[in-house]
């Protein structure tokens, strides 16, 4: 099972990057593959949630639609999908540190030719740097109350 891990730390407090980061509205901003998104996009995302997702991935369109699984805000957070792909699973992994916020993105997937694992680890590397400069933008620096509207 290919699994891909990215991670950037970010002067913002936890629970302001654990709801803007949950919040799928933002997913088009950040995720090169992301071209919109409906369902339970509207607010930091809670258990159980659903999550439409339309892409275009190596040239090819598709839809598919992703499931809160496992919710600990503002530490964690897990989403699966059904896809060609078999099962799809991306894990929010979040703490405190002494420069703010520690943000780890875990994705795995059952399957995967080597041309497709090679696009799914550039497009994670883009997308967190995306998310961490998104991020940097939404959440005023040093305003632990302040979270994205």
């Amino acid at each position: 099972m290919p699994e891909f891990s990215n991670s950037f730390i970010i002067a913002r407090p936890i629970a302001a990057v654990f709801d803007a980061a949950t919040t799928a509205r933002y997913w088009p901003q950040w995720h090169p593959a992301t071209l919109a998104v409906a369902g339970d996009v509207e607010y930091p995302a809670r258990l159980g949630d659903t999550i439409t997702e339309r892409v275009n991935f190596g040239g090819m369109t598709g839809e598919g639609t992703w499931t809160v699984v496992a919710w600990q805000p503002p530490t964690g957070l897990t989403l699966e999908a059904r896809t060609s792909l078999g099962l799809t699973r991306i894990e929010y992994a979040l703490a405190e540190t002494a420069d703010g916020t520690l943000f780890h993105r875990d994705l795995s997937y059952e399957l995967g030719p080597p041309a497709l694992d090679a696009l799914m680890a550039e497009q994670s590397a883009v997308a967190l740097a995306r998310l961490k400069a998104l991020l940097e933008t939404l959440i005023p620096a040093g305003d632990a109350a302040d979270a994205p509207d």
